[in-house]
């Protein structure tokens, strides 16, 4: 495993190659940021360019085809939201998965999966218990800490 060398700290990266020195978390952050700012524009400056060369014929043909698969896709998506109540139904009646027949260009079949509910437990009452019953620490287990980005 490689190592960074963070401000005179040193700290482990998953198989990579990076030698970054006097440069902070937030400088980090921040570019990040500025990559995704970056895709984004270029996403759009791409969307204006390509509309800029579609003529107004052709762009009131593409409104008439939109139009037209729009209205039947949305019937489908509403009779599709109906059976799947209903099959959602059935499958938490019965207790188990059910399978379709229909198989897809890759050999994929449409599956209702039956989960079972999960067990969940007051975190801050069973910590409280720990100390009356020390043998219920025992069952806690602890995941591995992650990180998630989103602009705050």
């Amino acid at each position: 495993m490689e190592k960074i060398n963070f401000n005179e700290t040193t700290v482990p990266v998953r198989e990579m190659e990076i030698s970054i020195k006097q440069i902070t978390v937030e400088e980090m952050l921040d570019d990040i940021m500025l990559f995704n700012l970056s895709v984004q524009e270029l996403a759009n400056m791409k969307e204006k360019e390509l509309e800029a060369i579609i003529s107004d014929d052709i762009r009131a043909r593409m409104k008439e085809v939109e139009e037209k698969y729009n209205q039947r896709i949305e019937e489908l998506k509403e009779k599709t939201k109906v059976i799947e109540l209903l099959v959602s139904d059935i499958v938490l009646i019965k207790q188990s998965t059910q399978r379709g027949t229909i198989t897809t260009k890759d050999g994929r079949v449409l599956g209702a999966i039956y989960n079972k509910g999960r067990t969940t437990w007051d975190g801050k009452k069973l910590e409280g218990m720990v100390a009356l019953i020390p043998e219920i620490a025992a069952a806690r287990k602890i995941g591995d800490p992650y990180v998630t980005y989103r602009e705050l």
